[in-house]
């Protein structure tokens, strides 16, 4: 499913006030298919208007940043394995312990866990436990406020993020590229302790669990993102050396041509003696506006990870 699909769902599961007619319609299973179909046509309406005075080709650097994740998919070993590298050690994975008072790796089991229960069935309710792979009832109720909203709090929240986005971005934005609260808390509960609660697009929970682990580590400064960028850079010399060993691959160092001392690239990748690759590494999540905002000054102005 695409980001059309998140904005669906935002709309229809969590924006629609509770007791009003439109709830009503979320029982029905081709409310779906009626609500996507008048996404899309607001879309094209919404098109007229913003790209009025701009080029099709200035669209497309928000397309790429809308739908090519998508395609590529959270449910593969990779990308498990890659953010478990990059935050779930050293200073980053120090710092998420003793913040949220679990470790990484018991938050990436249980956020699999529960995309697998979702496959199956729509709603769970806590106590929940998984006595075959250790999972406690104790350890769930840990990592569920890192992942779920009540309905009421997730929808003050969308509203509250729109309006500033669409604040610091100067003005309004396509419904298309509006920012979605699923991708921090992609599970969404009917209550505020968290007992009975549903994923409206399960493998959100492996977005949270993998990049999306961004967001808690974020709120601890520079320093942790040092730490993250530094083992990205690892990561991607150790790949790259295993995957294709006739390279000769290292990491940055600094050379001085004159008096001055600079920092070559991030990743060298040599074959022979001739450099044919130079690599530049960022773990560093784009800001919400940095991908789908009008204009560039109105993106350096915003420091929210959306």
């Amino acid at each position: 499913m695409t980001d059309v699909g998140v904005t669906v769902w935002q709309r229809v599961g969590i924006q629609f006030c509770p007791g009003s007619v439109a709830t009503d319609q979320v029982t029905k299973f081709d409310s779906v298919r009626e609500t996507i179909n008048r996404l899309r046509k607001l879309e094209d309406v919404e098109s007229a208007v913003f790209l009025k005075d701009r080029s099709i080709l200035m669209e497309m650097h928000r397309i790429a940043q809308r739908q090519f994740h998508w395609q590529h998919g959270y449910y593969n070993l990779p990308q498990l394995y890659r953010y478990s590298y990059i935050y779930g050690q050293g200073k980053c994975g120090e710092y998420f312990e003793r913040t949220y008072g679990i470790a990484i790796t018991d938050l990436t089991l249980i956020g699999f866990a529960l995309f697998a229960a979702h496959e199956r069935a729509p709603w769970l309710m806590q106590p929940l436990a998984i006595p075959e792979l250790e999972v406690s009832k104790d350890l769930v109720k840990r990592a569920l406020p890192l992942l779920a909203l009540s309905s009421k709090n997730a929808r003050e929240r969308t509203a509250a993020l729109n309006r500033l986005m669409v604040e610091q971005n100067g003005g309004p934005l396509p419904t298309a590229y509006l920012p979605s609260v699923l991708r921090q808390f992609p599970l969404v509960s009917t209550d505020e302790d968290l007992t009975r609660f549903i994923a409206p697009i399960p493998e959100m929970l492996l977005m949270r669990i993998t990049s999306g682990l961004y967001y808690d580590i974020v709120p601890g400064g520079a320093s942790l993102l040092n730490d993250a960028n530094d083992r990205f850079e690892q990561y991607c010399v150790d790949y790259i050396s295993k995957m294709m060993p006739r390279f000769a691959t290292s990491r940055s160092h600094q050379y001085s041509p004159k008096a001055a001392m600079f920092d070559s690239p991030d990743v060298l990748i040599k074959e022979g003696e001739k450099l044919v690759v130079v690599g530049d590494c960022k773990a560093i999540k784009l800001s919400y506006l940095a991908q789908f905002a009008e204009s560039q000054p109105s993106a350096r102005s915003c420091r929210i990870p959306c």
